[in-house]
């Protein structure tokens, strides 16, 4: 459905298995932790502003949820920022959304909860 690279396939694993902690449908606050735990240039510049797992992670646990799920479904903010990530991709001539291009479009969505 989305071609990500190899990198952002992790990141959108390690999105899903936040998310599931919680009982949580995927959101792009669980894309912006997984963004500050998987190693890429996306993962470097949100650390050169001092953003890190752990904040992020505290975060999460405030905001809380129900019971842990294995079954995640995305959110329709979520749909929306990997289809805004494909087309950075495609406008910088990558075949594949990348890390940096997931940021890119995540940041581009100033009403979404990972960004307030």
């Amino acid at each position: 459905m989305y071609n990500l690279n190899d990198t952002s396939s992790r990141i959108m694993q390690t999105a899903s298995k936040s998310a599931g902690r919680f009982g949580k449908d995927l959101g792009t606050e669980h894309i912006l932790y997984a963004l500050t735990k998987i190693e890429s240039k996306a993962k470097k510049l949100l650390s050169s502003y001092n953003v890190d797992s752990e904040i992020i992670d505290d975060v999460l646990k405030q905001i809380g949820g129900d019971l842990p799920s294995n079954a995640v479904n995305m959110t329709p903010r979520t749909q929306e920022l990997l289809m805004i990530a494909g087309s950075v991709a495609k406008r910088t001539g990558s075949p594949f959304i990348a890390p940096e291009h997931i940021l890119v479009a995540l940041l581009s969505q100033d009403d979404s909860y990972a960004i307030k």
